[in-house]
C-alpha cells in the first residue's frame, strides 16, 4: 500500500516564509534610507552653521608698517582686535608686498604660523622685522576669510 503524503498546508508556509523574506528586505531598505537622509541633514545644518559663523567673522587689523624706510630691517607690528561675535582661530599672517595704491604687486613674501585664537573684543600683536618697502598684511582664519590691511587702498 502507498503512503499518502499531506502537502495541503506547505503552500501557505512557502508563502508565508517569502512574504517575511521580502517584508525584512523592505524594511531593511527603509532603515537605511532613513538613516542616509539623517545623515545628510546633519552634514547641511553642520555646513550652514559654519557658514554663519564665517561671515559673523569680523577682524580689524593695524600695523606700524613704516612707507619707504630706510634700512636693511625695520621692526614691524600688526595688532589684530577681533570685532566680530564669534571666536577667531588665526592661522597665518600674510606679507605681500603692495604698490602706493595698496594693490598686490607679487607673490607673498612670508606667511607666518599664528595658531592663536581670539574671543570676541581680543587683540592680538605680532612683532617681526621686514626688509624696507611697502607691505600688506592678512590674516587667514580657519574658517577661510582673509582680513587684509594696506591691500587695495584699505589700511
Amino acid at each position: 500500500m502507498k503512503k499518502i503524503i499531506n502537502k495541503k498546508g506547505l503552500g501557505t508556509v512557502i508563502g508565508t516564509i517569502i512574504f517575511i523574506l521580502i517584508a525584512i528586505s523592505v524594511i531593511g531598505s527603509l532603515l537605511i534610507i532613513s538613516y542616509k537622509e539623517q545623515t545628510i541633514n546633519t552634514e547641511i545644518t553642520q555646513a550652514q552653521t559654519i557658514n554663519s559663523l564665517k561671515n559673523a567673522e569680523n577682524l580689524q587689523i593695524h600695523t606700524n608698517n613704516p612707507q619707504n624706510n630706510q634700512g636693511a630691517g625695520q621692526q614691524r607690528q600688526v595688532t589684530i582686535t577681533n570685532q566680530g561675535a564669534v571666536a577667531s582661530d588665526l592661522l597665518y599672517l600674510v606679507v605681500v608686498p603692495v604698490n602706493n595704491n595698496g594693490q598686490i604687486i607679487g607673490p607673498p613674501i612670508q606667511i607666518i604660523p599664528i595658531n592663536q585664537v581670539l574671543q570676541p573684543g581680543q587683540s592680538y600683536t605680532y612683532t617681526f622685522n621686514m626688509h624696507n618697502g611697502n607691505y600688506g598684511y592678512g590674516v587667514i582664519t580657519a574658517y577661510g576669510n582673509i582680513f587684509w590691511t594696506n591691500v587695495g587702498g584699505g589700511g
